[in-house]
């Protein structure tokens, strides 16, 4: 088993209590904004460009990412393949703990704007 993961698996691959809320293993919490920042800072050339926001409602959470102009086509690929990708993946996980993901992507000019 890699070591990255040692922290959340005992040897028999069960997942540790140290992580759970409770004896049940859907009842861990991921952390849905980092898992957001390294997948993009993965397609990215610039990693330290990525500014990203959380907004929860009653019934949503919403992540606002911003990137450079020239790195956005990157995130949202050809035709939003990959865009569309990332957001199924983190709806995917989200709906699985009781949260309804949305990606937004924001661009740097209504940033600057508004300074």
């Amino acid at each position: 088993m890699p070591a990255d993961y040692s922290m959340y698996y005992d040897m028999t691959c069960k997942p540790a209590t140290s992580v759970l809320m409770s004896d049940s293993p859907y009842d861990v919490i991921p952390d849905l904004e980092g898992m957001l920042q390294d997948m993009i800072a993965f397609l990215i050339d610039d990693n330290a460009t990525i500014l990203m926001s959380t907004m929860r409602t009653a019934s949503k959470v919403i992540f606002s990412v911003t990137v450079p102009p020239k790195e956005m086509g990157k995130i949202i690929g050809k035709k939003g393949i990959l865009i569309k990708s990332l957001t199924m993946l983190m709806k995917a996980i989200g709906n699985k703990y009781g949260h309804n993901i949305e990606i937004e992507l924001v661009d740097h000019k209504i940033i600057a704007g508004a300074l």
